[in-house]
């Protein structure tokens, strides 16, 4: 079967076989992955989902559905490179504050706010500010809330 359309990804025809799997139609897609993130992958997918054929598929599918924005959503670009900067500086500073070999990849919302006030200084308003930037650029994610509110996952440049 071959797809014809013409988007700006697709732009040769690329062959593809559709395969009926669980009452859903399913295409197999070929990546290369690091052989760490493999390793990972092999060793995660059974503790979530149990040994069963195609706890792998189903891993892989879970993760490209949160990281995929929602159909009609509109897609966020690269970041603006001042947006960049101040994010590595106030990741810096959380990094510091918490300590360790690496900078965390969940953060509570307050202390994104503390280095950003280190960072950009104390009104409440460029706090705000930044934090709102950050969002949008897709630096930082909202991941669960607990009772003392939202813990973020950043990204780490």
């Amino acid at each position: 079967m071959s797809d014809n359309s013409n988007t700006s990804f697709n732009k040769r025809k690329i062959k593809r076989k559709i395969k009926r799997i669980g009452g859903r139609d399913c295409v197999q897609l070929k990546v290369y992955i690091p052989v760490d993130l493999y390793e990972r992958l092999l060793k995660v997918a059974p503790e979530i989902y149990g040994s069963f054929r195609g706890s792998l598929s189903h891993v892989v599918e879970m993760a490209l559905r949160q990281y995929l924005p929602p159909s009609g959503e509109r897609i966020r670009r690269n970041p603006k490179r001042k947006v960049v900067d101040v994010f590595k500086e106030v990741v810096k500073v959380i990094h510091e504050m918490v300590g360790g070999e690496q900078p965390p990849d969940m953060v509570p919302q307050g202390l994104i706010e503390k280095a950003i006030q280190e960072v950009r200084g104390h009104d409440p308003k460029t706090i705000s500010k930044w934090f709102k930037l950050f969002e949008e650029q897709g630096l930082i994610k909202k991941s669960y809330k607990t009772k003392s509110g939202w813990v973020y996952e950043l990204l780490i440049i």
